[in-house]
């Protein structure tokens, strides 16, 4: 399982764009720090079909599972300009650079209307975190919110992506894809029970939010007391 959290990696140095190989000018892009653009560069450089997947740490709140043998991924440092031709998609947050984790929580917290809104971070924190609600045009929109920041989006390679909120435990689960060759399918079970069973080779890329991540690993945690 991957060790590394948004809390750990380090500083926003530029930004991780993943495409399909059919759809090279329609990458994700996902602000990422220096740890995470040397894995990148390090895998891609030893790659092999064996390897399968792989999972970056980004500093918007996702992890990226993706088969680097089925993606363009490609690196673009904080002073270079995107691409030509690609518009540079991103998510419907005013976060370019990346938040951090406890932002990201207290505007979960907000949308879905939490009493631990008024509890988490400092008056600063939430004060950012409203901002950052505010000029991405979510204030009236909790549910879109809510939906973003803990929802999993699996991308399959026919351009299909499946968005659903998962159980915990199924997100600790996809996270030991990585580098294991041996697993041919994936569980997604979603919150409401119903659980999909998957073909890893007919996927690309998934990504996971990282506050469900973590939240996830404190309840095993808890367990384990």
């Amino acid at each position: 399982m991957s060790k590394h959290t948004a809390q750990t990696v380090g500083r926003f140095c530029g930004h991780a764009g993943l495409a399909r190989m059919d759809a090279p000018t329609s990458s994700e892009w996902f602000p990422i720090p220096a740890q995470t653009a040397n894995k990148i560069e390090e895998v891609t450089g030893t790659y092999c079909p064996s390897d399968r997947w792989i999972a970056l740490v980004t500093l918007s709140n996702r992890m990226v599972l993706a088969d680097p043998g089925q993606m363009m991924i490609s690196l673009l440092d904080d002073a270079d300009e995107w691409p030509e031709g690609d518009p540079g998609q991103g998510g419907p947050l005013d976060d370019y650079a990346g938040i951090s984790l406890e932002i990201y929580r207290i505007m979960a917290a907000w949308a879905e209307r939490s009493a631990e809104f008024e509890y988490l971070g400092s008056p600063a924190d939430r004060a950012e975190a409203l901002s950052l609600i505010e000029s991405s045009d979510f204030l009236d929109r909790p549910e879109a919110l809510d939906a973003y920041l803990r929802h999993t989006r699996v991308h399959f390679s026919s351009g299909q992506i499946i968005e659903c909120q998962l159980d915990h435990g199924c997100l600790l689960e996809l996270l030991d894809i990585e580098g294991d060759a041996d697993v041919q399918f994936v569980s997604i079970r979603q919150m409401d029970g119903v659980d999909r069973r998957l073909p890893l080779r007919k996927l690309v890329m998934i990504d996971l939010p990282l506050i469900e991540i973590e939240a996830a690993r404190s309840a095993v945690l808890e367990e384990c007391e």
